[in-house]
């Protein structure tokens, strides 16, 4: 409600209220992640995301201020680029060596549903992810410095390469899952790249646009977006009061 109220100022927004706006966004979003209640973590980065959107911060105030500006975009592309210590293998990252605590706070051990081959492939995916999100970041940080129509029709030439890379990215993964069946449930850790492949297809979709069909596009995405992390809120909480119950402290739901 906080963020609401901020936000319904941003009509005509200023440096500070726009910083004030993001840098409430990005702790709202830490505070969420670590009681692990991802349905509402995830309501404060569609809202964070859209007021970067209708207040036009690539170039615009990003290219004036890029040093004071909290960038929420690459502050949650690190949040959830941060390797998933329970539910994957180590795998390397080169989104910055980001050190951000991991979103997905259960391991693939832990998770009695899905099929074992589904979970084996969860690594690679999220390798190929992860590269997309190296991608973006690099895409963000042009998009910034956008200052000559040139630039522009170039960075969005690197827009549509990327949007298509993350929707190949996507069939591939229901590609692999149909080929599998339908056992179960997928892995949680599956459910948590759902999320992450969404929360880029929004922040790259938003850059450099914002014509009146790209809002109708981005509304669809955000529901898109909230209906995941619902289902992910959920079964989070289902795993945590489960093992919370068996009295084993050994497993019980941490979030580091």
């Amino acid at each position: 409600m906080a963020l609401g109220g901020l936000a319904s100022n941003l009509s005509s927004p200023g440096f500070g209220m726009l910083k004030s706006a993001l840098l409430c966004c990005q702790i709202f979003i830490s505070i969420e992640q670590l009681l692990g209640n991802y349905a509402a973590m995830i309501q404060h980065i569609i809202r964070g995301l859209g007021i970067m959107h209708e207040c036009r911060t690539r170039p615009g105030f990003i290219a004036e201020n890029q040093d004071q500006l909290p960038l929420l975009d690459v502050f949650i592309i690190k949040l959830f680029s941060a390797p998933c210590k329970f539910a994957d293998p180590p795998t390397t990252t080169h989104v910055n060596e980001t050190t951000a605590l991991p979103v997905c706070p259960i391991s693939s051990h832990g998770q009695t549903v899905g099929p074992h081959n589904l979970r084996t492939i969860a690594p690679d995916m999220r390798t190929e992810l992860t590269g997309l999100a190296t991608s973006t970041l690099e895409f963000l940080d042009q998009a910034s410095q956008a200052e000559f129509s040139s630039n522009t029709r170039r960075l969005r030439s690197e827009k549509a390469s990327l949007l298509n890379s993350l929707e190949s990215w996507r069939i591939n993964l229901e590609s692999i899952q149909a080929a599998m069946g339908h056992l179960g449930p997928e892995p949680i850790s599956v459910s948590f790249l759902r999320l992450f492949h969404q929360i880029l297809k929004i922040i790259v979709l938003g850059v450099l646009d914002s014509s009146p069909d790209l809002g109708k596009e981005l509304q669809i995405e955000r529901s898109q977006l909230q209906r995941v992390a619902n289902v992910v809120g959920v079964r989070v909480m289902t795993y945590r009061m489960r093992n919370g119950a068996s009295g084993d402290g050994s497993k019980r739901f941490k979030v580091y």
